[in-house]
């Protein structure tokens, strides 16, 4: 990577940034092709040669990452994390300044697939395969099972697994469902509710949850701010804002909608602090 801006850590290291080229890329965003900045962390040995060592180089939203995994450790000091943080910074006034969809979506993301494309490229999440290949299908207990493991993020615990098998009962009417499971007092979680409805009617109910409503939020009132915690609320939530927020969107691939507001709503999650 061409080397722009760097600092040095409390061990020699040094956190190095390429900024994007004119009418180009990052080093990172030449092998992707994204234009967007990159970071590693680098090492060099003693006869100032670059150390293997060294972090692979990663786009420059992962240098928030980067930056609390260092500090942690105390490969930084007080001082050169705020120097780093002033960097972040000023770069996202720049790119507020600019109108740049970063953080700044007072542009009318409804009509511009760019925001859909940009996010739901950066989109990663474990056991992906699980929803892609049981999805859209007709439901049997196993592969209820096998989308509730993707939700969940890791494998389900045998409670869990007792508890999807005996509340999200697959025999119910289609007709009925959005009564029984959009209702406080329905005794699931609200969250796992509406992936419920989602596995049922995929296109008629979007996935929800913390990082879709921080997204819709963010891009509604320009403010970072976090779900409900009354289950009335988040059902209300869901049927009065989210649902007409989502089919506002002109793209015919809804899961890359649903990738894009999710990762948009980790990003907004992870800078919150520093805006």
């Amino acid at each position: 990577m061409k080397v722009s801006k760097q600092f040095e850590s409390l061990y020699g290291s040094l956190i190095q940034i390429a900024d994007v080229k004119k009418n180009g890329n990052s080093s990172w965003g030449e092998k992707e092709g994204y234009a967007d900045n990159s970071v590693r962390l680098a090492w060099y040995t003693d006869d100032e040669k670059f150390d293997p060592i060294s972090s692979a180089e990663l786009p420059i939203w992962g240098l928030i990452k980067l930056l609390k995994a260092s500090s942690e450790s105390n490969l930084l000091s007080v001082e050169q994390s705020s120097e780093i943080i002033g960097y972040l910074n000023d770069a996202i006034y720049r790119k507020t300044k600019n109108n740049s969809i970063y953080l700044n979506c007072n542009i009318n993301v409804h009509s511009n697939n760019d925001f859909i494309e940009y996010w739901s490229q950066r989109y990663s999440y474990k056991y992906e395969e699980l929803y892609d290949k049981n999805i859209n299908k007709p439901l049997t207990e196993a592969s209820l099972i096998d989308l509730f493991t993707w939700k969940n993020g890791t494998l389900l615990s045998e409670k869990k697994r007792e508890s999807v098998i005996s509340n999200y009962v697959l025999s119910k009417n289609d007709d009925i469902i959005e009564n029984d499971y959009l209702s406080p007092n329905n005794e699931g979680g609200p969250i796992w509710n509406i992936f419920f409805l989602h596995c049922r009617k995929n296109e008629q109910f979007p996935i929800f949850d913390q990082h879709t409503y921080r997204a819709m939020h963010f891009m509604k009132s320009n403010e970072i701010a976090e779900i409900p915690n009354e289950k009335k609320e988040i059902y209300s939530c869901y049927r009065q804002e989210y649902i007409p927020f989502f089919n506002s969107f002109e793209y015919d691939d809804k899961r890359q909608i649903d990738k894009a507001l999710f990762t948009f709503g980790q990003y907004l999650k992870a800078i919150r602090n520093y805006v």
